[in-house]
């Protein structure tokens, strides 16, 4: 079985490595919804991307209209929503228009998002969302894990990207703004990146996790319906479109006075659900009522035992070896 899993292995690494080789990116592409994406070529007709084949680098990339991809390179995963179109390169991956989810499996992953007047680098293990502005700027929106951002400009600013927390990043040098606090719980309902593709039973249950974690942080915090920089969070489902109304969408922003907090307590003791205690520790612990009336009856028990023993009772038996001895001398 280990060994069938590390020729398994070792054949996916052979396709990425021949994938670079013949001149394509290393993004396999693993789920084609609607109608897919098409390729196109300056002078050329555009071609419908096929499944399980690498997606080509240097060439424009147009997903169609209520449509979406999930590709799949080495330790991360990524989507891209309707309307989005792109380019791949050996170092980035340039976003034109659109939207794209990134889910970095490994700490030390780098990503480089490039736009018209923009590129950023993100660096960590977690989920996020991307979105392209019309201003050429980015939005960045935490889901899972935690991201580390750094602007490639001239100021080099940098920021860190938190579950729930809405960064942005306008054209110009004006760096990263201040971090917004989201509803979890709306986007991830109405987002089509996160709930509009097959999902894993682990990676559901964490989406859920998250979510009801900001909510019991945030409690009582009030809702707004956009934040200091107007942005507002629009990585919606094309299937809930007509069902969802302005008032809605405008309740996915949460003020920032709160949002999500990560516990002080001590995660053993989340677990366990109790304080850790040491191997061999004694533990004081109280008795119920009906146990200290057992307790009592036992005590009373055995002080009545010795009192019966003087009325009549014999005593002790004597050893064996003692009552031959004196069988003995009788003789």
């Amino acid at each position: 079985m280990i060994f069938m899993e590390r020729k398994i292995i070792v054949f996916i690494s052979l396709i990425f490595s021949l994938g670079q080789i013949f001149g394509q990116s290393s993004h396999l592409l693993l789920v084609s919804q609607g109608d897919g994406a098409e390729v196109s070529k300056p002078g050329e007709e555009k071609v419908a991307l096929a499944k399980a084949s690498f997606l080509p680098n240097d060439e424009e990339i147009a997903v169609l209209s209520k449509s979406g991809l999930e590709t799949m390179m080495a330790g991360a995963t990524f989507r891209f929503g309707e309307n989005t179109a792109f380019r791949l390169s050996d170092e980035s991956i340039i976003l034109d228009s659109g939207s794209m989810m990134i889910q970095s499996r490994k700490i030390q992953n780098t990503v480089k998002i490039k736009s018209q007047n923009l590129s950023t680098t993100l660096s960590g293990a977690g989920t996020c969302l991307l979105e392209v502005e019309k201003s050429g700027g980015f939005k960045i929106v935490g889901v899972l894990g935690r991201f580390k951002m750094k602007c490639d400009s001239k100021d080099s600013s940098s920021a860190e990207l938190m579950p729930g927390g809405l960064i942005a990043l306008k054209s110009g040098d004006s760096g990263f703004s201040k971090s917004t606090n989201i509803n979890l719980s709306k986007l991830i309902e109405t987002s089509y990146l996160l709930s509009g593709f097959p999902n894993s039973s682990t990676f559901q249950n964490s989406l859920a996790s998250i979510a009801r974690q900001q909510s019991n942080a945030i409690g009582s915090s009030t809702i707004s319906d956009n934040d200091e920089n107007g942005i507002s969070v629009n990585f919606d489902n094309p299937a809930k479109d007509a069902e969802d109304s302005e008032d809605d969408r405008a309740s996915s922003i949460v003020s920032e006075d709160e949002g999500y907090v990560i516990p002080e307590d001590d995660p053993l003791s989340e677990l366990l659900g109790r304080a850790p205690r040491k191997f061999g520790e004694t533990l004081a612990v109280p008795l119920s009522a009906e146990a200290s009336k057992e307790l009592e009856l036992l005590s009373s028990q055995n002080n009545q035992a010795p009192a019966a023993n003087k009325k009549g009772e014999q005593g002790p038996r004597p050893f064996p070896s003692r009552l031959l001895r004196k069988s003995k001398v009788q003789k």
